[in-house]
């Protein structure tokens, strides 16, 4: 999860469930934050699945190059 996660960027890494609940009520009450970490969250996975899409592809070229 933290590869995934930057604490405050894209989401909230905590410790425990008191600091699950205070960061829980951060978003509620925080609908710009909750749209800012939403828009990150979106582009991070964006960015790792196109990446992950474009080396899968390569190598399957890759593949039916040298067969």
């Amino acid at each position: 999860i933290c590869l995934q996660i930057s604490d405050g960027e894209n989401g909230f890494l905590v410790d425990d469930a008191g600091s699950a609940a205070a960061r829980i009520a951060e978003l509620l009450h925080d609908p710009g934050l909750r749209e800012r970490m939403g828009d990150a969250a979106r582009e991070r996975v964006r960015e790792r699945f196109l990446c992950l899409r474009e080396i899968e592809d390569t190598l399957r070229l890759i593949s039916r190059l040298t067969a």
